[in-house]
């Protein structure tokens, strides 16, 4: 039966002003607007920086092949859109971190419990070892913290077939068991069939160009101590030439050729796994990546989890004059606020709507990767928008100071009467550094405004039938 819901939202048409109030329904990830300036620094310094430097590598090079090929491109679209996306938001926070002194205000508020803390011996005794703990627990961690990030992301995360070689290490357990169970294999190499096109629609010399590229960059990158034991296999017998062991792999691995994998499939053979150069590359750099992350895992729940539970506790007893809200973690949250522009740098003002003219402005630019539909352009251009438009303009987005974040996008825009004029679907970059700290000032969750939705389902697309099943109101 078709679910009948007690309530749904009615669709505003009347538009919406600077300053008027909206808020937004919706399943925000994850937030950390707790962290101590030892753990911002780690998301800067490890994470951060290690993002945009691998990313920043391997991306230039599928650049280079997708406009190079429109088969590639069309290959690589989402895993390019995916990546770039994180390496935005690596670079665009700790730009943000550091314009908006993030760091700064941690530490301050970390002196200010200290003094808090060493006005009453209660306190001492429950409080005095918080940030030490915290501290000494980072410290504890940074390193294989910073080596684990590199080989997630310059190894395992930018090389699409990776992942298969570990799974080929169960198969290869299951074949060489002292009693092995045929049908356990069988629906293995099954699964491992059905998961190809997931790990293999791929362009591979495109992927060897950013191995020879990634390769030599971890392996000098990367504290001695924490190197896969198999750096010293290209050390010893390839004479540590990095490009004449990337060229090996690609040639004789099964793991970098479908074809070759196809056939393993067909017919496998664990003595091919043992001699595989692959396959040993593969588990050896997961196995090194588990036992870094299994240290840290460790590290967290012996000190880093303790040590917050306390700083939670203490921030509350401390910052009386407020409660202070949870971080998001990724149950249904509200946010409200108002419909606000801003000014991210000196002369440079950002009005709090966009209209259609935006959209004209982008796709006459040569060269735009603005790809606007003919159709599209043609109703933009005769200015007739119906009870879309007010005096011959369609409003596109617009801007609010609504808390959104990751998971945030498709969330209702809801006005003060519960009505709905929007669709949040970005942020701003000026504040990137927003999961860690929220800036008032510059914040700004970006919106499609409901009623370029309702113009594009009914003059574009011609559905306007889609319109009756709503409530529309005026």
């Amino acid at each position: 039966m078709p679910y009948q819901p007690s309530h749904y939202f009615p669709i505003s048409v009347s538009g919406i002003e600077e300053d008027d109030f909206v808020m937004a329904l919706g399943y925000p990830g994850s937030t950390t607007r707790y962290l101590t300036s030892y753990e911002i620094e780690e998301e800067k310094e490890v994470v951060n920086q290690i993002i945009g430097d691998v990313r920043g590598i391997y991306l230039d090079i599928w650049a280079d092949a997708m406009d190079a090929d429109d088969d590639i491109r069309i290959q690589y679209a989402s895993r390019y859109f995916n990546a770039s996306n994180y390496w935005k938001y690596a670079v665009g926070q700790n730009l943000a971190l550091k314009n908006l002194g993030v760091l700064a205000d941690a530490r301050s508020l970390e002196d200010r419990f200290r003094n808090w803390v060493q006005k009453d011996p209660g306190r001492i005794d429950q409080y005095g070892e918080v940030l030490p703990m915290i501290e000494s627990a980072m410290k504890e961690r940074r390193e294989k913290a910073f080596s684990h990030r590199l080989i997630m992301e310059g190894l395992i995360g930018s090389q699409s077939y990776f992942p298969f070689g570990r799974r080929l290490q169960t198969l290869y357990n299951q074949m060489t068991a002292e009693e092995p169970d045929q049908q356990a294999i069988d629906r293995n190499i099954s699964n491992l069939h059905r998961a190809l096109d997931n790990f293999y629609d791929v362009h591979m010399p495109t992927e060897q160009k950013v191995f020879a590229a990634l390769l030599p960059y971890v392996m000098e990158t990367l504290p001695e101590e924490h190197q896969p034991g198999f750096f010293r296999v290209i050390d010893q017998q390839f004479g540590g030439d990095t490009d004449h062991f990337t060229d090996y792999l690609f040639e004789r691995s099964v793991l970098t050729d479908r074809e070759r994998m196809e056939k393993f499939l067909a017919n496998p053979d664990p003595e091919v796994l043992s001699q595989d150069i692959g396959y040993h590359l593969t588990n050896d750099v997961f196995q090194r990546a588990v036992s870094l992350r299994q240290h840290n895992t460790a590290v967290n729940q012996a000190y880093l989890l303790p040590g917050k539970r306390l700083w939670y506790k203490a921030l509350n007893e401390m910052i009386s004059e407020r409660h202070l809200y949870p971080d998001a973690n990724f149950t249904m949250r509200l946010t409200y606020g108002s419909v606000q522009g801003y000014e991210p740098r000196d002369a440079v003002v950002f009005l709090p709507h966009s209209t259609h003219q935006g959209i004209l402005e982008k796709v006459t630019k040569q060269g735009s990767i603005y790809e606007t539909p003919e159709r599209l352009i043609e109703l933009l251009s005769v200015s007739d928008f119906g009870m879309y438009g007010t005096d011959g303009v369609l409003p596109v987005s617009f801007l609010s100071d609504l808390d959104i974040t990751g998971g945030n996008s498709g969330s209702p825009v809801l006005n003060s009467r519960g009505e709905l004029v929007g669709v949040a679907y970005d942020g701003n970059w000026e504040a990137m550094s927003s999961d860690i700290a929220y800036a008032e000032s510059l914040q700004r969750a970006i919106s499609v405004d409901i009623r370029y939705v309702l113009f594009i389902i009914d003059q574009f697309a011609g559905a306007d039938y889609l319109l009756d099943e709503m409530t529309i109101v005026q």
